[in-house]
């Protein structure tokens, strides 16, 4: 029951089940590398919910959108040596 400027009313009750959360089989690993040497950078993720999307962030900016090849798992995020 709810109320509402003096009034209760019934709702409906509604249930949701939770099958599990997302998870990583393969962690991208810490890389020592020499400042301009490109580098990949890999990761794996499993769920449910299946499929599993990944997105890239660098200083938490997306570097890829959901729906891009990239997103899809195992992923795989070559960096460019600048």
């Amino acid at each position: 029951m709810i109320e509402g400027q003096g009034e209760y009313r019934q709702l409906d009750l509604a249930y949701l089940g939770l099958e599990g959360l997302p998870f990583f089989a393969d962690e991208p690993q810490d890389l020592e590398v020499t400042a301009g040497t490109p580098f990949n950078l890999t990761c794996g993720a499993q769920g449910p919910p299946d499929p599993v999307q990944v997105i890239w962030l660098q200083d938490s900016i997306p570097l890829n959108l959901l729906g891009d090849p990239l997103s899809r798992t195992p992923s795989a995020l070559a960096v460019r040596g600048e």
